[in-house]
Order: C-alpha cells, then structure tokens, then sequence
C-alpha cells in the first residue's frame, strides 16, 4: 500500500499563519464597513477578520455559536452499511465496507498540543460555516491498521481560501496554499479537504452567514450606533463642547476630537483648544440606551441562532409554555443542522474514504451516516397518555406500562411507596369480633364491610397509582376497620375530625363513592361510621 502523501494543502500549519494576522485592537466602525465592502471581492480572509473580532468582543455571540454547534457535533454520528434497494441485508461486500469506514472514523488521533481537530472539532470547525460562510478543513491522512483513515483534519486558514477574482469564471470557492492574495487560486484536490458551504436559498454563501444580519446590532452595542443614540436626543450620554481660539488649525482640531472621542475614549488637547464634558442627562443605568441597546443585540443574536427563546416577550403565555415552545424550536433546528452535517459527510468524507481504501464504488455500496437527534419526552404526558389509555379501557400489559414510564416493576415482598410497613398492619385474616355494642370501640359489621369496600376498590387499582387515591394513615385505619379491630383514644378522636371536616361534601351531589374522596369515607368505615362516631360522641 502506498506512503501516506498529505502534499499541497495547508498542512503543516506554521506560526506564520498566527503571527502575520491582522491586529483587531484598534478597529473602527469605518474598517468594518471597508471590510464589509471588501467581502464582496470575494476574498474570505476579511470574513474572518470580521468574524474574529464578533467572538473576542461579543460573549453572547461567541456563546450562541458554540450552544448550536456542539449541541450537533456532541451527538452520536452513526455508519450504517449501503443497501441493494429491495434487499434488508447488506451484501458481505458492502458489510465490509461499513466495517472499515467506522475502524477509520474510530483511528482519528491529533497529537496533542498541535493544532490538529479530531472528529468532533472538525464538526465543529465545519458547522462555523452557518455563522461565519464558506469553510473549509484538511483531511490528512494515514495508514493505520492496512487501511488509509484519517489521521486529523486541519482548519484551512481563512487567507488560503477565496471566491475567483475573474468575472468571467465559473462561481466556486477556491483554494490558495499560500493565500489568495499571493497565488493564483485553483479547485480543491480530490478527497484532501471538506468543504462547508451553507447558502441561504438564493443568497450568495458568502452573504449568507448568520453573523452578517447581526454586524450593525454588534457595532451598536461595542461602538454605539451615533447616528441612533443622536436620534434619541443622547440620553446619557455626556455631552461634550470645545472653545477654540478660533482659527483654521484650532477648528479643525476640535472637528477631529469631537468626531474621534466617541471611538477613542480619549483626547489630546493643545493650544487654543479647550474641552468640556458636561453631566449626562439623569436617569438610572437601565434606563440608559446603551444598556437597551446590548439588550436588543443579545436579544437579535439568540433568534438568529437559537430560534424561539426564553428572552423573548411572552405577554399572555405562561413561563412553561413558553419553555415548551423554546424546546420545541431549538430541536427543530438542531436536526436541520445535523441533516445538513451528515449530508455533507456523505457527500466528501465518507467517498473519500472509500475511494482511499476501494477505489471508485457503486452507489448501492457506499455507506453513509445519520446523526440522531434524541427525542426529548415529556413525562407529564406520558403519564396522562397511560391514564387516559386506561379509563377508556385500552387493554396493556404491566410491563409495558412500567417500561413506558420508565418505573421499575416492585419484586415481591418488596416495600411499595404509599403503603405501609406490612409489619404493621394487621393481617386480613384476622377474626372479627361479633360486638354490636356502640359504646365500645369496636367498629360495626356496616362499618367492616365499607373499608373492605375501600380496601377491594383500591386493590384493582395500579400500584403507582394507589397513593394518589388512600394514604398509607387511611389504608392502615381501613385495615383495622375491616378487621373490626378495638380502636383507641387517639383514633376515634382522628374518626371524628375527619368525619366533622367532610360531611358536608359527603351530603353534595356531587358525591361519587368510587373517587378519591368516596375511597377515603369508605376507609373509615362510611356513613355507618359516621353515625356510630356521633352516637360515641352524643
């Protein structure tokens, strides 16, 4: 098998591409206008500029693109085998090919403290293409285990990569080794680099990354947007004046502070020229326009990225619905992302892969990947979609209810939530005492056989349900009912509050003895324990 060759790319990358970066310390609105209009000659090298600066001074910014990039690259990239259409099983040609595909995914090793990506930064790396345009990264190669994989991928720097200068060539991105501005450009080499070109519909890619709409809400809230904060009568913002002596030099002098101090931070007086800050306009700092102006920006930067989202105004919904609704979009445009990643690895990693390894291959064998999106479940609506299942009386084994929501089925002789110690409650076989006598505190037969209602009634209810409907005091107190066993002070005097509380809801119409509440009065022995109860008390 041939020598790894990883000639004619970018690889290796040296200091150079580090240390003769543009400085971003002292630009100014002016430049960034200069480089959005250099954009247009279709050199990314100023999209980078432009891009850089965004992450170093705008934490939301920098912050929304790692949220919706790792929030893909972090997932499961998942190989499957190509198909026969027709066929349910792979040809062993085809298993084979899967086979190596993922032991050369799995070989990726960058050396540490290199700049070098593994798999996961080279998602990454190719997922910047939705805020930043066109990308792209170097695949270098190895041979590992008798099978060409990849080795690290290399971030192509933005000075290497450009749109054709000549309006009469056909529209591409191009490459440059050693920067578009100091070679001709040329097509990427076969199976050498992947490419991330993200258009917007119509809109040209280098127009269409996400950080282009938000530059001018940027520069509002890192420059202050003059031309705005004028308009609202400088609310403030102190106001600043210059006495001159009057002459040509000294006015021109002032003209160049007032227009530069707003940039600068800072002025330098001489002769003749004198200046005056005045006291901004009262007012607490949130009500200053700066401060609505970051907000509007952050506000504007989590839309772009993040779609719906808990900042936005939620006049006449709820904090929960609201959260529902931010879920909801943010996974929507997750899986339009992961669709878009895996697409693209189908398209140039995987083929490259397999051209390295089998040469030209037909489709019908050529493996491919998918990137799952795990679907969120709400446990609030699985639980009601059981309930439901069960009062209209849709037959289901226990086992896939407990597996549906996700509850361990209770072993036998295991101690149930709810219930109590069976150690504690008197066994059911108990004999009863035959004592009608009210005057001592054994609980009637009318009043036996009401918790024993209660306690068969709530027997052919699901365990996990049980609680919701007797608590382990009430199922203790039926026990003891049933079981006609002599209660004492303490629990007469818990009998009669509890039947001086509800009687009134006993006597409403509403009254349903197979609720909650009618299990409840039953457990204590009913409207016969209502009575014996009183007749204690009278």
């Amino acid at each position: 098998m041939a020598k790894a060759d990883n000639t004619g790319g970018v690889y290796p990358l040296t200091a150079a591409s580090r240390i003769q970066d543009y400085t971003l310390i002292d630009i100014t609105p002016t430049q960034v206008n200069q480089i959005l209009r250099e954009v247009r000659g279709g050199r990314l090298e100023y999209v980078g500029r432009l891009y850089r600066l965004m992450c170093d001074t705008w934490p939301r910014f920098r912050q929304n693109i790692n949220k919706s990039c790792r929030a893909v690259s972090r997932l499961e990239l998942e190989v499957k085998p190509g198909l026969i259409e027709g066929q349910e099983n792979p040809t062993p040609r085809a298993q084979e090919i899967y086979e190596t595909i993922e032991r050369a995914l799995e070989s990726c090793a960058p050396r540490p403290g290199y700049w070098e990506l593994g798999q996961t930064e080279m998602l990454d790396a190719l997922m910047e293409c939705e805020a930043k345009g066109p990308v792209a990264v170097e695949i270098i190669w190895q041979i590992e285990n008798n099978i060409w994989s990849p080795r690290c991928y290399i971030p192509v720097p933005d000075r290497a990569l450009s749109y054709p200068t000549d309006s009469n060539q056909e529209e591409r991105l191009m490459f440059a080794q050693k920067g578009a501005a100091y070679e001709n450009l040329k097509d990427f080499p076969p199976d050498k680099f992947l490419v991330g070109v993200r258009a917007q519909g119509g809109i040209h890619p280098i127009f269409s990354g996400a950080m282009r709409p938000l530059v001018k809400y940027w520069m509002a809230a890192v420059f202050g947007m003059g031309w705005y904060l004028q308009y609202v009568q400088l609310y403030g913002i102190p106001w600043r004046t210059v006495k001159t002596d009057g002459s040509t030099g000294a006015m021109t002098a002032a003209e160049s502070l007032l227009s530069d101090i707003g940039a600068q931070g800072w002025a330098a007086t001489g002769p003749g020229v004198e200046l005056t800050i005045h006291d901004a306009v009262g007012g607490s700092a949130e009500n200053l326009p700066q401060a609505a102006i970051i907000e509007l920006a952050n506000k504007t930067c989590d839309l772009i990225f993040l779609g719906q989202t808990l900042t936005t105004d939620n006049t006449g919904t709820g904090s929960r619905a609201l959260g529902e609704v931010h879920a909801s979009t943010l996974s929507d445009m997750e899986f339009e992302r992961a669709k878009w990643l895996s697409d693209t690895l189908n398209a140039q990693l995987i083929p490259a892969i397999v051209r390295k390894n089998y040469g030209p291959l037909p489709a019908e064998e050529m493996p491919y990947c998918c990137i799952e999106i795990p679907e969120v479940e709400d446990e609030k609506v699985i639980a009601e979609r059981v309930k439901i299942l069960t009062e209209i009386g849709v037959p289901m084994t226990k086992k896939w209810v407990y597996d549906t929501l996700k509850v361990p089925e209770p072993k036998e002789g295991e101690a149930l939530f709810g219930e109590p110690d069976p150690a504690v409650i008197p066994p059911l076989t108990a004999q009863p005492i035959d004592m009608e006598d009210t005057q001592d505190a054994i609980p009637t037969e009318e009043m036996a056989n009401a918790a024993q209602s209660a306690i068969n009634t709530l027997r052919s209810i699901p365990i996990y349900k049980r609680p919701l409907y007797i608590g382990a005091v009430e199922t203790v107190r039926a026990r003891d009912i049933s079981n006609r066993v002599e209660l004492d002070d303490d629990q007469l005097s818990r009998m009669a509050e509890f039947f001086a509380r509800h009687e009134d809801e006993r006597i409403s119409a509403s009254f349903d003895p197979e609720s909650r509440f009618g299990l409840q009065w039953a457990s204590w022995g009913g409207d016969a324990g209502n009575e014996w109860i009183k007749a204690r008390k009278a």
